[in-house]
């Protein structure tokens, strides 16, 4: 067993692109070895996938490393309202009955109306498709610029990320 790691250690909680630090993507397997000692220790496997949402599947776990996460939570993109869900397999939610959880907009039929008609438009519109397309186009693009002020430009799909050497303030009130 892992260190970090206890027989009290019942999931392990992730972002599998950390956006706020940076578009920082782990290197190839590693989530993938991660998903390995979960299963081997019978830990739960969780991803935090808050800020892509369904908006941006190409980045859960499922679609990169070929595993299945046990319970993914999104939110943001799947609805133009305040709603966060949690998705997992039967096996999971079985586990919840009843009033042993709750949320504000639990339930609320606007927005299950509205994560509906959004999910709807990313499956007959292929926005993951065309996502992974675009970015691949637009990745490509920005890596053939050559300039002393980049460091690095990483991404997947149009989750994109330019790295400057120096404060990028001063670019973005240009």
């Amino acid at each position: 067993m892992p260190s970090a790691f206890t027989p009290n250690t019942c999931g392990f909680l992730g972002e599998p692109i950390q956006s706020e630090a940076g578009i920082v993507i782990p290197p190839d397997g590693f989530l993938r070895g991660a998903a390995e000692i979960c299963r081997q220790n019978r830990v739960l496997i969780m991803v935090d996938e808050i800020q892509s949402g369904l908006g941006h599947m190409g980045n859960c776990l499922p679609m990169h490393e070929g595993i299945q996460a046990d319970v993914m939570i999104v939110g943001k993109a799947l609805a133009a309202v305040s709603i966060i869900r949690m998705l997992a397999s039967k096996e999971i939610l079985c586990v919840f009955k009843p009033g042993d959880h709750g949320s504000t907009f639990g339930g609320n039929p606007l927005a299950c109306a509205v994560a509906r008609a959004a999910i709807r438009v990313l499956i007959e519109e292929r926005l993951v498709e065309r996502s992974a397309e675009q970015g691949k186009y637009f990745l490509k693009q920005l890596r053939a610029i050559r300039s002393s002020a980049v460091k690095d430009v990483r991404g997947r799909g149009l989750w994109i990320g330019i790295e400057l050497h120096k404060a990028a303030r001063p670019y973005c009130e240009a």
